[in-house]
């Protein structure tokens, strides 16, 4: 991956990262400030879109959400405890720990 442009992903990731950090209600208007302005710039830089830019920064921020959601859901297969009726879904399938091994449960 170019430097360059590793180094836009970081910092379209850091900018979602303080997104999702907010409570909700709170002020967000310099953090979509700083998002656009940033884009501004590296539309610039890199001669490419405005659009284009904010699109990079919204799969960053798609991807911050996922990861966020991962943390989550790894925290409760590390938790060892048994899943409840509420979070088993139809059709879904859960990593299940039990007996010191990790199972596919499908619900």
């Amino acid at each position: 991956m170019r430097e360059g442009f590793r180094k836009n992903l970081e910092e379209y990731g850091a900018i979602a990262k303080k997104q999702l950090a907010l409570e909700p209600g709170a002020n967000d208007q310099p953090l979509i400030r700083e998002l656009f302005d940033s884009a501004d710039e590296k539309a610039r830089d890199r001669e490419t879109s405005f659009g284009t830019q904010l699109d990079v920064a919204g799969l960053q921020k798609q991807k911050q959400e996922v990861m966020v959601w991962l943390k989550t859901e790894l925290k409760k297969i590390e938790s060892k405890k048994p899943l409840t009726e509420e979070e088993i879904e139809p059709k879904k399938r859960w990593v299940v720990f039990h007996d010191e091994m990790l199972f596919l449960a499908i619900g």
